[in-house]
């Protein structure tokens, strides 16, 4: 696993590279036609998402993430976009973490989720949404002891 997340990095850098490339050696007034080029080939998703950032265009990437929900996306780019817009990305994060716990089945998994609570503090009115979805958790996944045990270690007791 470790090996196959530093081969989708390293791909991920070079062509991050490339398109850096493509751009220091196109003149100014083709890069556009170039961009829409590059945006067209770009199939998936994530693709589409990392020329967005590259070209500093956060609308469009937050408007991507939102077509296409994924938390590693998200992670790639939280620090990013939580300078943009930080209101609409802590509420997109306060989502995304919904969606990964309703996906959760194991404690580990409700661990690993739940300790981004933390990372969900550090926004503008980052505590109080912790808070409350931590509430919103402990009503809506009532029937799992193990990720409210989680909750409770974590500093989030069922009120």
């Amino acid at each position: 696993e470790k090996e196959l997340r530093h081969l989708v990095l390293e791909r991920k850098c070079q062509e991050r590279e490339y398109v850096s490339r493509l751009k220091t050696i196109t003149p100014p007034d083709q890069w556009a036609a170039i961009f829409e080029s590059l945006m067209a080939d770009a199939k998936r998703p994530s693709d589409r998402m990392a020329l967005y950032h590259f070209e500093g265009m956060l609308d469009e990437l937050f408007a991507e993430l939102c077509r296409h929900p994924s938390f590693g996306s998200f992670q790639c780019y939280a620090a990013e976009l939580r300078e943009w817009d930080p209101p609409r990305t802590r509420t997109y994060y306060v989502e995304i973490l919904k969606q990964e716990m309703d996906a959760a089945n194991q404690r580990k998994q409700y661990r690993h989720i739940i300790g981004y609570l933390s990372d969900l503090s550090a926004y503008p009115g980052g505590q109080k949404a912790a808070k409350e979805l931590a509430e919103y958790w402990h009503v809506y996944h009532r029937n799992r002891p193990a990720m409210k045990d989680e909750l409770r270690q974590a500093g989030y007791p069922q009120k």
